[in-house]
């Protein structure tokens, strides 16, 4: 996270939680992640390619019984 200023705070197996100080910042880092596996797995055949789902929200973090 730190080539896009985000902060990881929670991992929950297969799928993180990070923080950034803007949206701009997280969208950034998001676009670069997609791009960089879709260009690592490219040669590959569609069916056995790692497909992501990303979302950004923008909102404080709630954190409830030591947890987010």
């Amino acid at each position: 996270m730190t080539a896009s200023a985000g902060q990881t705070v929670k991992n929950t197996g297969d799928g993180f939680v990070a923080v950034f100080d803007s949206a701009r910042d997280a969208i950034q880092c998001a676009l670069a992640l997609q791009q960089a596996i879709a260009a690592r797995t490219s040669r590959q055949p569609a069916e056995q390619r790692v497909v992501f789902r990303m979302a950004v929200n923008v909102a404080d973090i709630i954190f409830e019984d030591n947890d987010i």
